[in-house]
């Protein structure tokens, strides 16, 4: 499916409802990449399915988004959410799905990080897991170029719609730290908000019109020329 500019980021630039994040790419550069993953629990596949890729280049975006699948897991090469078949149990759905086209490599992952403590992580723990995630992305990735940094949808700026619908400053934080002494090759993705609380439905989960929502304000970002 096509539409706006497919595998195209403003690396460093804002989209969606918030401001993206620091590296050493300069605000505005347009990037292409051949293969873009996302990366993250199943939250983050639910508004993929919902209209995302009606709004990028689909043969250019594909998602890998087990049930339950924390930064740690994605650490450790030999976690179940690195399956791609007989996938059950708590790390269910690990398969990649809408795959890339002609079995192109992936070159940039868009990483949705989320563990267990949300809130109470600190912001050096945040860091360290996330690198030894992003070491596992370089093994695993040959030919990754680049990484972006995600947190979960949020609640609208001021409210709290519940459990996991706000971020703790923590994680900002360690985005930004890693990112800024990445030299260019981590940046930090938007905030991306609904617009009310009433999109969410079994939090952090969207109801479907809210995953169509986000569907459609995350792929106009990413489609955006």
């Amino acid at each position: 499916m096509t539409g706006g500019t497919a595998g195209t980021s403003a690396v460093g630039g804002s989209g969606g409802t918030g401001t993206g994040g620091t590296g050493g790419t300069p605000q505005g550069t347009k990037v292409s990449f051949a293969c873009t993953q996302f990366l993250g629990p199943n939250v983050t596949g639910e508004w993929f399915a919902a209209g995302f890729e009606k709004l990028v280049d689909g043969a250019k975006y594909e998602v890998k988004a087990p049930h339950h699948s924390f930064v740690e897991d994605w650490a450790n090469p030999n976690h179940d959410v690195w399956r791609e078949s007989a996938c059950q149990g708590t790390y269910s759905g690990c398969e990649t799905k809408s795959r890339c086209s002609g079995n192109v490599a992936q070159d940039r992952i868009v990483f949705v990080t989320q563990t267990g403590d949300y809130l109470g992580t600190a912001q050096s723990k945040w860091e360290s897991e996330i690198e030894r995630a992003i070491t596992t992305f370089k093994a695993k990735y040959p030919g990754l170029k680049h990484i972006e940094l995600m947190t979960f949808i949020r609640s609208p700026s001021g409210q709290n719609c519940g459990n996991e619908t706000t971020i703790s400053p923590n994680l900002d934080k360690a985005h930004q730290a890693l990112a800024a002494r990445s030299n260019g090759f981590i940046t930090v993705a938007p905030t991306f908000r609904v617009p009310n609380c009433g999109a969410f439905a079994g939090v952090p989960h969207l109801s479907d019109a809210g995953n169509k929502t986000m569907g459609d304000i995350i792929g106009k970002h990413y489609g955006a020329p």
